[in-house]
């Protein structure tokens, strides 16, 4: 049986909400998404490590992509959801929700490769070197 007064591992403030790290294994980590009204997490993909959602309080929003097709699928309380390796994703809430979010796979911080972001968040992209030769 878990306690009541357990606390979590980590907590970490962001510009969309916040999530709350509560435990993590080599291959694994588990957190709570808080994602306030009207906010959304960077548009995303991860190289090495597949994620599972569950809403549990509120709403919530995944928006994917398969090949190259975008869907918005909203998330019910209960039900289960899956990202995979490489899909890009993201979380969203209109009215403020609660996501329990299982990862598992290799955790590193570049792995995170963000494609838009509302916060400015995104890197700027490096200029091409061109193939020519200057002379």
């Amino acid at each position: 049986m878990i306690s009541n007064s357990r606390r979590p591992a980590s907590k970490s403030v962001r510009p969309w909400g916040e999530y709350y790290g509560w435990d993590q294994g080599s291959e694994w980590n588990l957190k709570t998404i808080y994602v306030k009204p009207n906010k959304r997490l960077s548009l995303q993909y991860h190289h090495h490590r597949e994620e599972w959602w569950l809403l549990v309080e509120g709403d919530a929003t995944a928006t994917v992509h398969e090949g190259k097709e975008e869907l918005t699928i909203p998330l019910r309380k209960g039900e289960v959801f899956r990202v995979g390796k490489k899909q890009v994703h993201r979380l969203s809430s209109k009215k403020g929700g609660v996501v329990v979010e299982v990862a598992y796979g290799t955790f590193r911080e570049d792995d995170i490769v963000r494609l838009q972001d509302d916060h400015g968040r995104v890197p700027p992209k490096k200029p091409r070197r061109s193939a020519a030769r200057q002379n």
